[in-house]
Order: structure tokens, then C-alpha cells, then sequence
């Protein structure tokens, strides 16, 4: 497997921004101490986690939909604390 292909962070909120922002979460890996997300890697997806890492707090690619956003918190948590 292409390690390039993924990017995987244990970053709860990164990974909300990004689902919010249209990226599609790949899957999820859970081990007893914490979950990393996984999402296709891609330069549109490595741009923006540095806006939202190192960006001003104005930057205008910062912007969501908070309706997004809540969206995406439901799913990641319920992906981190479903048993199966």
C-alpha cells in the first residue's frame, strides 16, 4: 500500500474541519489509547491542514458551516465509541 495515498491524524478537530470541508473520511483505526482518522491524501487536503494548523484565525478558507461541523462531530464520535 502507497503510504502517500492516506493521511492519517489522531486530531479529534482537524478531522472534524475536514469532514465539514467535503473530505471524505476513509476509515478510522483504533488501538486501546487512541483513534487515528484516515482520508484519501491530496494537495487540496494538505493545503488546508496547514491553513487550519498555522492560518490566521481570519482566514477565509477557515469558514464552515457549523451545521457541517456538527455533522461531523456526531460521526466521529460515534465512529470512536461504537464497539464493533
Amino acid at each position: 500500500m502507497d503510504q502517500n495515498k492516506y493521511y492519517k491524524t489522531s486530531s479529534f478537530y482537524l478531522s472534524a474541519f475536514l469532514s465539514a470541508k467535503g473530505f471524505i473520511l476513509n476509515g478510522i483505526e483504533k488501538d486501546s489509547f487512541k483513534a487515528r482518522f484516515v482520508f484519501v491524501n491530496s494537495n487540496k487536503l494538505q493545503r488546508l491542514i496547514g491553513i487550519f494548523s498555522f492560518g490566521k484565525n481570519d482566514h477565509p478558507d477557515l469558514m464552515v458551516n457549523f451545521k457541517e461541523v456538527e455533522q461531523a462531530i456526531k460521526k466521529l464520535k460515534s465512529l470512536i465509541y461504537d464497539k464493533q
